[in-house]
Formats: structure tokens, sequence, C-alpha cells
């Protein structure tokens, strides 16, 4: 692609933007919260029933974060400031609650329930440690924001299971979602699309879903956010007045994006800038070292956000960051975020450090 259609790719992505005449920087991060593999006997037991667990990076990398595994990504952002002061801020995506696989396994799939994110974490003092570190860097260097209830299309989990899918009924055995294994041709996002509903019924269960998770993060960090950035970037426009009825008025999503098909495989979409009340955010640039890296191409894409005058909105994932299964790959991930924040900085003296939510309340068109 040319810089000129480039350029206008990037406008496009700033539609519900006001022009800005310097650089804006903006890290939106997903996945916190979500449970997925927590140990190396649990992998190995994925592992000795046959399923694949290295292939697909999501299922390789990630775990539940750890109050180090936070100090260390802080740390980073500590060291870095722009013309006005501020720390370069990683708004968490968070997941608000996590599967019970036992109790959907004992059902025989006839009944979902889930439990508070943080009950992961394990006892009461650990959980209180994990949420005094969150929020001991807050606002400094971290953001709180909405990602969904649970990183788990429920209806199809629940509907292979009652078909005894061997990826489903071996998954809750192990306790995750998926393996590698469980990504393919007709399910694009394995078990991740939370919003890949296409039945008015699992719509409004997801709704009901999401309702109380909002509620469960004001408890947890003081406020019930607008702003829902759907799994797997999965979201049909239908669903947007379902959104609107809990007063989700933002939707976060990367310039390709999808809708549900009835199928299981999801077709590129291209949605309106705002459609029934709910607005979309573009992320127009990725992070993702431990996914793929063209270090050059990110500089690149952030380039092309200053010329075509709107933030640059930068997706990393948790995946990134995390070094239960490999510190030394999480180690080396915070020293090309480290390289990546000194690039811009010597790039744009005059860069400008905000949150997600800050820069659509300062910049934005949107009515909060």
């Amino acid at each position: 692609m040319n810089d000129f259609l480039a350029t206008l790719k990037f406008k496009y992505s700033g539609r519900n933007f006001r022009p800005i005449d310097h650089l804006v920087v903006c890290f939106d991060s997903d996945d916190w919260g979500s449970l997925k593999f927590s140990s190396i006997e649990q992998r190995n037991l994925a592992k000795s029933m046959g399923h694949n667990v290295s292939s697909e990076a999501f299922v390789r990398c990630d775990s539940l974060e750890t109050p180090k595994d936070l100090q260390n990504l802080a740390s980073v952002l500590l060291k870095h400031h722009d013309h006005f002061g501020n720390c370069p801020i990683f708004t968490l995506n968070f997941m608000m609650f996590n599967p019970d696989y036992s109790a959907m396994l004992q059902s025989n799939f006839s009944t979902f329930v889930h439990h508070p994110f943080f009950e992961a974490y394990g006892s009461d003092d650990a959980q209180k440690k994990v949420l005094s570190v969150l929020k001991s860097f807050s606002p400094t260097v971290f953001d709180f924001q909405l990602h969904g209830a649970q990183h788990l299309n429920v209806s199809r989990f629940l509907r292979d299971g009652k078909m005894a899918s061997p990826l489903v009924l071996d998954a809750c055995k192990v306790g995750v979602t998926n393996f590698s294994d469980s990504f393919g041709p007709n399910r694009q996002a394995g078990y991740m699309d939370e919003l890949g509903c296409v039945s008015s019924s699992d719509a409004l269960f997801v709704q009901h879903q999401l309702d109380d998770s909002l509620s469960l993060f004001n408890d947890v960090f003081g406020y019930r956010p607008h702003c829902l950035t759907p799994s797997c970037g999965v979201i049909s426009s239908s669903f947007c007045a379902s959104l609107h009825a809990i007063g989700i008025n933002t939707v976060k999503i990367s310039l390709r994006h999808y809708k549900p098909t009835k199928k299981d495989i999801h077709s590129f979409v291209a949605l309106s800038n705002k459609h029934k009340g709910v607005s979309f955010i573009y992320r127009n640039v990725s992070f993702d070292p431990e996914v793929t890296l063209d270090f050059s191409q990110v500089i690149h894409d952030i380039c092309l956000c200053n010329k075509a005058h709107v933030p640059c909105l930068i997706s990393s994932h948790r995946l990134n960051y995390v070094g239960l299964f490999n510190l030394q790959n999480a180690q080396k991930n915070l020293e090309l975020l480290d390289h990546l924040l000194d690039e811009i900085e010597k790039l744009f003296p005059n860069v400008e450090y905000l949150s997600t939510e800050k820069c659509i309340s300062k910049y934005g068109k949107i009515s909060q």
C-alpha cells in the first residue's frame, strides 16, 4: 500500500476525532483478568491428551498477570515522559469473569457458571496484593476499561460440549477455553469471541453478562465504564443497540474487524463511525512482538498517524508482558517496548501520552 492510500486509511481511523496538530499516543492492552493456562502441569496434561499448545501465541505465551508482571511493565513506562510530564499509559482492558469449566462439565453443559476475575489470583491476600499493585500505578501508567464478561463464546462452547466435542470436553478437564488446535477454518477465533452471537437469545444473554460485568467493574475500580473492546474484534452492527441499552457508547476495535455468521466463520465488515448510538474508535497500530514484529512497520504506522492528524492507538496484548512460561521473552518484549518509546520521543519531541479514555474526552467527537 502506498503512503497516500495508507494515509487515507489512517484518516479513516480518526473519523471520531478532531484533527490533532501533534502526535498523541495511547496504548490499549487486552486480556487482563482472563484466565489461561496457569501451570506447566496444566500444559503437560493438555499435551498428554494430544493437543497442540505451542503453535498459537495466545495459547503458548499468555497467562494470568502477577504483581511482578505488572511492576515490570510499570517500571518501563515510568522511565518515559512526554513534554507535558505525562508517562505513557497502558489502558488495561479487563475480562471481569472467568468460566467455571468443572461446573459446565458436571452439568453436561446445561449450566453456565463463572466467577469474578480476581478469584483466579488465589487467596484473599493474593487477590488484594494484585489489585493493590494495579491501583497503585493508576492513573500514572495504568488505566482500566472493559474487555468483556469472559473470553468465551458461551453459546458455542455449550453447544459443542453437548455434542461431546473432544476439544470442549478436554478443555474443561484441563480448565482452559482453547488449545492451539481449537482454532480452525470454522473456528477462526476458537471459542474466544464473546460477541460472536447470531441469535437474538444469545445476544440477550451476552447483554445481561456485560451488564453484570459493568456492575462488577464499578465495584472493583470505582466507576462504570462507557467503552468496550470486543474480544477477537468480533461484533455485529445489530448488537450495538444492546450495548447502548446498558450504557456502552464507545467500541474500540481494530481497522480489520469481523461480524459473526451462523457457520462460526467470521466475515470482514466495515462499520460506520457510529451505529445505533455507539461510536467506533479504531486501533490503528499493532505492537505485539510475541505474535509478530516488524519494528520498522510499527514506526512507519505511527508516522502515518501523525501525518493524518489522528491519535495513535496502539494495540498491545497482555501475552507480551507476562512471564510465567517464558520470562526471557517477557523481558525481551519489555526491552522492545522501552526502545519503541525511545524512538517515539526522539522522532516526536512534542508527543502527548494519554489513556484511551482521556484521548476520547480531550480530542473526540463523542458525548460520554
